[in-house]
């Protein structure tokens, strides 16, 4: 008599279940992987000065969520014993990062901050001794896994942006996976050619079809995903001072800004007090894609 196959268990995929396979890609194509690796190790000492400014981030929650960084963050599912724990992959400096902690605690909401970094930058070392910022990791976030479900991720010019695109998918979807019910995540992909970085001739989908897929994808899994479209114009639209001294001195500015491609050279002195709308590099930026992400089971 022939015996009975006993029922298969699926496997939950979870963030781990995402880890193994991100890791398993990485060592299949891992002098490729080094070699891309290789030209982020100096990007983030760039961004850590030019971009980390918090009315950037603010922006880019009001067009992804409708409302601004604090107003979607004081809103989440919380618990009276634990803190609001928020995880920022490619923090730069902590500059914005140390400014949330500091904008919710006056809100009387408590938080625990991680800042995920690829290299060892000064700041970060500095603000976690200080206590304004509580985690600092430092190493390849493709490989990190949250040991504790978090509530907020942010990654606008991470690991997620900056990875091989064959990693991508799995590396997004662990760090999904490792949101609480309820946690958001947002991501910025300045992508100008599409979200897979494929040019536009060897594409086989359009862009707007392959976003569309990527929220299929998370709706299939228990997320509400949403991609919204951001044009150079968001970087020309703030209110604040364009350029912080407590983020970058102007002698880098001016610099950073030449390298962009300006036509005009700007003159140091005449920095200080610029808005960004007054600020017209345009050459200078890409549009982007900011996707959201809610997880609801």
């Amino acid at each position: 008599m022939k015996r009975k196959n006993a029922p298969k268990t699926k496997r939950k995929k979870g963030s781990a279940y995402y880890a193994e396979r991100v890791k398993r890609k990485i060592n299949e194509r891992k002098q490729a992987f080094l070699s891309h690796l290789q030209p982020k190790l100096g990007q983030e000492s760039l961004w850590r000065q030019f971009s980390k400014n918090y009315f950037f981030y603010d922006k880019c929650f009001k067009i992804g969520f409708g409302r601004s960084l604090l107003d979607v963050l004081k809103k989440l599912p919380k618990s009276k014993r634990q803190p609001l724990r928020i995880m920022e992959d490619g923090a730069g400096n902590g500059n914005c990062l140390a400014s949330i902690k500091e904008r919710l605690a006056k809100l009387g909401i408590s938080t625990e901050t991680t800042a995920l970094s690829l290299t060892a930058l000064p700041e970060l070392a500095e603000k976690k001794q200080t206590g304004t910022i509580d985690n600092v990791l430092v190493g390849l976030a493709e490989g990190f896994v949250p040991k504790k479900p978090v509530d907020v991720i942010i990654s606008l010019n991470g690991s997620i942006h900056t990875t091989m695109p064959h990693i991508k998918k799995d590396h997004l979807l662990k760090f999904a996976h490792s949101l609480k019910k309820g946690g958001i995540m947002l991501i910025r992909f300045a992508e100008p050619k599409g979200l897979s970085r494929e040019p536009n001739e060897n594409r086989r989908i359009s862009v707007l079809n392959e976003a569309r897929g990527i929220e299929r994808a998370f709706d299939k899994r228990g997320f509400e995903a949403k991609f919204h479209y951001v044009p150079k114009s968001l970087y020309l639209d703030f209110d604040g001072p364009a350029l912080r001294t407590d983020y970058i001195s102007f002698d880098e500015v001016g610099q950073k800004l030449s390298d962009h491609g300006l036509k005009e050279a700007v003159k140091i002195e005449q920095l200080k007090n610029l808005t960004f709308k007054q600020l017209a590099f345009k050459q200078a930026v890409n549009p982007a894609f900011i996707l959201t992400v809610r997880r609801v089971k």
